[in-house]
This record gives C-alpha cells, sequence and structure tokens, in this order.
C-alpha cells in the first residue's frame, strides 16, 4: 500500500494529511523532558492515588490512542469538511472583493434585462 495515496494537501507539516512518517510530535520534548514523561508527571502530580505504573499505564493508552488517530487515512468526508472551513475563512478574508464581485455582477444582470426589454 503506498502512502502517498493518503495525502489530499500539504500543510506545514507533510503529514497533516496523513500518516506520521519521520518526525513525531512523539518526540518533543518540554521544558527538556519528553513528552511522555511531562504526561506522567501531570497524571501522578495532579490526580490523587494515581501510582507511576497507573499513570505510565494511562500515558501510553492516551498516546497509543492519539498516535492511532493521526495515523488513520484522511477520509474524504472530513476532507470536505477542512475545505469547506478553509474556504469559509478565505471568504470572510476577503468579504469586500466578493461583496463587490457579487454587486458587480448583479447590476450586469440587471442592465442585461433592461436592454432586453429596450
Amino acid at each position: 500500500m503506498k502512502m502517498a495515496k493518503y495525502f489530499l494537501s500539504e500543510g506545514k507539516y507533510p503529514t497533516m494529511s496523513g500518516p506520521l512518517l519521520g518526525e513525531s510530535v512523539f518526540d518533543e520534548k518540554i521544558n527538556g523532558l519528553p513528552l511522555t514523561e511531562v504526561m506522567v508527571r501531570e497524571k501522578i502530580n495532579t490526580w490523587c492515588g494515581v501510582n507511576q505504573a497507573t499513570a505510565i499505564e494511562e500515558v501510553e493508552k492516551r498516546i497509543s490512542d492519539v498516535r492511532e488517530f493521526i495515523q488513520a487515512p484522511v477520509t474524504e468526508k472530513f476532507s470536505n469538511v477542512i475545505r469547506h472551513c478553509a474556504d469559509s475563512l478565505g471568504i470572510r478574508e476577503r468579504v469586500e472583493t466578493v461583496n463587490g464581485l457579487s454587486i458587480d455582477h448583479l447590476k450586469r444582470v440587471v442592465r442585461r434585462k433592461r436592454e432586453s426589454f429596450d
């Protein structure tokens, strides 16, 4: 199975549109500590009664779930939702241009209708 078929678009990271390849978000360090260690410490410090073994188990499960989500292929439905949102943002950014073009189009249509009656 080719990995390239998962890529529907390209973003800052090539993996934004498909499975992670190479560099991993799980290799990130926070204040010099690996992400998993920070997550384990947070579990132990935040949740009363959580021991290190339980914290490690829960963090490994969470990372496994996130990794599975990230590596899953992009569905057409999800891609369409993202495309729609991006299109909506693009239109909002150019609202004056879009409104101007819409008004110009309506003026041309009205002008043509008037000319057809004359």
